[in-house]
């Protein structure tokens, strides 16, 4: 009984052996057809390339300043009047001082970037009357120019001061009186 379902089995197996399609196996590009039953295998091929893409540009600026804060002097000056047994007051040309020079004004751009960026500065002073001036040392400027951060172990860091030249502040101003805006603009 055991040989006859093995011989049963074997039988089924050659049947469907022969009513099953034919495998085409595909080793080129072209098109095969088949007419009943089966399957088509396509061959992939692959290649390496050893070169690489040139990375794009990634930017990251780290924009540090002081406190721009800074005190007007009047350069007033009081007189005694010994006629009216009272002080008169003369007044020059007033002086505009930063906080504490070179710190509180101070505005350091640093560049972690892969390209070369640009730092524009400009000032508005609020009222108009009060104007603003940067320094890159002796140098006066309306921005800084940094170069690409790559191939270097630092970033790459430029400072420049910010002083006012010019304006007056009302007597009774409060301390912290907003007197202006400096923006800082990026551009490759």
């Amino acid at each position: 009984m055991k040989n006859l379902k093995k011989m049963a089995a074997l039988s089924l197996v050659a049947a469907l052996g022969m009513t099953a399609g034919s495998t085409a196996l595909a080793t080129d590009t072209s098109p095969k057809t088949l007419t009943g039953e089966g399957s088509a295998t396509i061959g992939v091929t692959g290649t390496y390339d050893g070169s690489t893409a040139e990375p794009g540009k990634v930017y990251r600026i780290d924009i540090e300043w002081g406190s721009m804060e800074f005190t007007y002097e009047a350069n007033v000056t009081k007189t005694w009047n010994t006629t009216t047994h009272d002080y008169v007051e003369s007044s020059g040309n007033g002086v505009w001082a930063a906080a504490a020079e070179g710190v509180s004004n101070k505005i350091t751009v640093t560049n972690h970037s892969n390209a070369a960026v640009s730092a524009g500065l400009s000032f508005t002073g609020t009222p108009a009357v009060i104007t603003g001036e940067f320094k890159e040392g002796a140098d006066t400027v309306t921005g800084l120019r940094l170069a690409s951060a790559e191939d270097t172990k630092a970033a790459v860091a430029k400072s420049a001061l910010f002083n006012i030249t010019g304006g007056t502040l009302d007597a009774s101003a409060e301390a912290g009186t907003a007197i202006g805006t400096i923006t800082v603009t990026i551009t490759e």
